[in-house]
């Protein structure tokens, strides 16, 4: 049996819309995907683009205009993308965030506090040179009062003592 070339249900879809049926919207139909409108860009992100602007209530514009706004949005975005880069890689251009304030109040107190510990352990120096002067000292009065003890020892022994009294006697 052949096909029948008119369907029996007049409210079903013909090659042409029956404007009676179908009345007129604001908005035409969205366009299917065209081949590849941009080099560099893929046909359903502009295919996805149209549709956007059509759903959102938006007059539907010509397909040049949308596809110039795609080129522009994409160098646009190139260019940020470039300047962040440049940005980023140049250490000169880089700052970081740094607290000069604090930095410097503590490399002032480290300062301090250096200067502290230098005059400390100057002083303890000066205090140890003069004990030792203090030591030398007293060890030379201790030496030369053995000494003189040692002395007087040996000129009593001449003096006062006398060979008889001596236990040399076997």
């Amino acid at each position: 049996m052949a096909p029948d070339p008119q369907p029996a249900n007049p409210t079903s879809f013909t090659s042409r819309p029956n404007k009676a049926l179908h009345p007129p919207s604001s908005a035409p139909p969205a366009a299917p995907p065209e081949e590849n409108p941009l080099p560099g860009t893929s046909s359903s992100s502009a295919y996805k683009s149209r549709v956007a602007t059509v759903s959102a209530g938006c007059p539907a514009l010509p397909s040049w205009v949308l596809d110039e706004r795609e080129a522009a949005r994409i160098a646009r975005r190139r260019r940020l993308l470039q300047e962040r880069a440049q940005r980023i890689h140049q250490p000169r251009v880089t700052s970081i965030a740094v607290d000069v304030e604090a930095l410097s109040s503590q490399v002032e107190q480290r300062r301090r506090q250096e200067e502290y510990e230098r005059r400390k352990e100057d002083e303890f120096m000066r205090l140890a040179a003069t004990q030792d002067r203090a030591a030398l000292l007293l060890q030379q009065r201790e030496d030369e009062a053995r000494e003189n003890q040692r002395q007087n020892l040996l000129k009593f022994w001449r003096e006062e003592q006398r060979p008889e009294y001596t236990d040399d006697r076997k």
